[in-house]
């Protein structure tokens, strides 16, 4: 079982159902599609709140940020850096998320 901690503000989100994913960094274990996830608001403090019962993660999809070749043209100073993250997603998502999601796709360059 993954524990995913948020700040105080997305906890009435995650309640709700409006925020329904998260986007980690890369790390060795991260959950796997079935998995319970426990979501904590404050981990490592005394103030630490469970968010909700234990959601089961629907998908785990990779996620790949590079810089653009018009920010180096921008900044010369920065480097062509690209990071490994993950989305999970513990509900499916909403169709205004998935058209926003397909808007940025079109917008990336086809290799």
């Amino acid at each position: 079982m993954v524990a995913y901690g948020f700040k105080t503000y997305f906890a009435p989100q995650i309640e709700d159902g409006s925020k329904s994913h998260t986007i980690r960094g890369h790390r060795r274990h991260h959950a796997h599609i079935g998995e319970p996830i426990q979501l904590f608001t404050g981990m490592r403090t005394r103030h630490c709140r469970k968010i909700m019962s234990d959601p089961v993660c629907i998908a785990v999809l990779p996620l790949m940020t590079m810089s653009s070749d018009l920010i180096q043209r921008a900044l010369p100073i920065s480097r062509s850096m690209a990071r490994r993250c993950t989305v999970t997603r513990s509900r499916p998502l909403q169709s205004r998320t998935v058209s926003t999601l397909r808007a940025w796709l079109a917008l990336l360059p086809d290799r």
